[in-house]
């Protein structure tokens, strides 16, 4: 690691608003998750002696709906994901509270939203950053700890 005083680093890669071909195992969504997943296997090998210093987040703020469009990908939707990695990262589990797949479940037709980012960035803030509070990132929000870190 460079150790040039840096804390945070956030990086944009576009291009994942597909609405077609999406996959599974194959398709336009299936081979950029081979790609991170590749991206952030080499990332952890390089800052393997570093790794206990660091903490990273992938995740994006809209999720897609449940059920597939006429072009073989879905629409946009509510829920989306966060991956936490790092050496203090709690990891190895799904946070969140499942709301199921039933059609009763469904908010008009997408995953609802049981986890808030703002939480899981507050943990980090107070957690890896010494944050004495994250409400003051996020004022008027009551954050509540996701349970990322031990």
């Amino acid at each position: 690691m460079a150790d040039i005083g840096t804390e945070v680093i956030h990086i944009e890669h576009g291009d994942w608003d597909d609405h077609d071909d999406m996959g599974p195992t194959s398709g336009d969504l299936a081979a950029r998750l081979s790609d991170l997943g590749r991206s952030l296997a080499a990332f952890r090998t390089d800052l393997a002696q570093d790794l206990h210093r660091t903490t990273l987040l992938v995740y994006s703020e809209f999720g897609r709906r449940v059920d597939e469009n006429g072009s073989r990908g879905t629409d946009h939707g509510r829920g989306g994901v966060a991956f936490a990695l790092g050496g203090t990262v709690q990891g190895g589990r799904v946070l969140a509270n499942w709301p199921g797949l039933s059609p009763a479940s469904l908010d008009d037709g997408a995953l609802a939203v049981t986890t808030d980012l703002r939480d899981v960035f507050g943990e980090v803030l107070e957690r890896r950053l010494g944050a004495n509070s994250a409400g003051v990132a996020f004022p008027g929000h009551a954050y509540a700890p996701v349970g990322l870190f031990p």
